[in-house]
């Protein structure tokens, strides 16, 4: 049975509300993900809330590995909001709303692509959903942390039934991609599920794998 619509009530920030986000640029010359590489990538960092090791490791390795989408879990960051990093990319983040530093989640987006952002959606500490502006097709980016094995039955049912929420309110005609920290041992059996797990998983799967696989038919997924 799917979990009740959420309680909370999603709040859209577009790009034009954004100071650092030059909205105008990327409609006149819009990036094309198409003809260029995007490198996404994803990463459960403990805390970014007062250690600036973190954050600098956290802007080290997008520029390192030269990502331009970056999904970001576990910041325990309160409240929602947007942040220019000394690299010039932009982060933006979700947290809870009732100033515990717990969970978060964020997306990175590269100096190189911020521009193209269309907005933004902080729906949870758990949820936020972003698109971003193409030459070719525009796409939706939904970053996720989920609950463990061991939370209690309803905050995994309110998690899966709000990220179903989210998936359903997209637009359909874009490329979506979902990425962040599901908690799930997927298993090793990668020939039943190509091109979303790998071979070389030490797990055995977990009850957390079946509705992170779910995805697979659908989505992008990087979990």
């Amino acid at each position: 049975m799917r979990a009740k619509r959420s309680c909370y009530s999603p709040r859209i920030i577009r790009s034009q509300d954004i100071t650092a986000v030059n909205s105008v640029q990327s409609v006149n010359n819009p990036y094309s993900f198409i003809k260029n590489s995007v490198n996404i990538s994803t990463w459960n960092v403990r805390t970014l809330v007062n250690n600036p090791t973190q954050m600098y490791q956290l802007q080290k390795i997008t520029i390192d590995y030269q990502l331009d989408v970056l999904g970001v879990t576990e910041t325990h960051k309160p409240g929602s909001g947007t942040e220019v990093l000394d690299s010039g990319a932009l982060m933006l983040y979700s947290g809870r709303s009732d100033g515990t530093r717990r969970q978060g989640v964020a997306l990175v987006l590269s100096k190189k692509v911020r521009d193209t952002l269309i907005s933004y959606t902080p729906y949870s500490e758990r949820l936020l959903y972003a698109r971003i502006h193409s030459r070719h097709i525009n796409i939706s980016i939904v970053v996720a942390y989920a609950p463990t094995e061991d939370a209690c039955d309803s905050d995994k049912e309110n998690f899966y039934g709000q990220l179903a929420d989210v998936l359903d309110d997209m637009p359909g005609h874009d490329i979506t991609i979902l990425i962040g920290d599901f908690n799930a041992q997927v298993g090793q059996d990668w020939e039943s599920h190509r091109g979303v797990i790998g071979k070389h998983s030490y797990h055995k799967k977990n009850n957390k794998k079946e509705k992170s696989t779910d995805c697979d038919s659908a989505l992008i997924p990087l979990l």
